[in-house]
């Protein structure tokens, strides 16, 4: 799949780019974090722990397979493989469901 979308993705991306993986992603975090607190400003963060091998960015990518002649048969495998997903939010007392038709939240 990297192979047919790689120069299609994003140069910032993390995770599905070749050397820019968590250590980056981390670097380039506090980096900002610094940058912003040297300006006096209040920092928010919220962190989502997404479960699974593929998130949100991978059906952008899926669907340029497309448009850049990937082979109907692997395009098919990497679709067939994201159909019937699901969010799950756990809170300590409950757990709530929620079918994701895009494989997004």
């Amino acid at each position: 799949m990297q192979w047919h979308s790689m120069p299609k993705l994003l140069a910032r991306q993390y995770r599905s780019m070749p050397h820019r993986g968590t250590e980056d992603f981390l670097y380039d975090l506090l980096t900002c974090i610094c940058n912003e607190l040297n300006l006096k400003k209040i920092i928010l963060m919220a962190l989502l722990s997404i479960e699974g091998p593929f998130d949100s960015e991978w059906w952008s990518a899926s669907n340029q397979l497309l448009a850049h002649e990937c082979p109907v048969n692997f395009y098919g495998m990497v679709m067939d493989y994201l159909l019937d997903r699901e969010v799950v939010d756990r809170y300590p007392e409950s757990e709530s469901r929620k079918a994701s038709f895009k494989g997004c939240i």
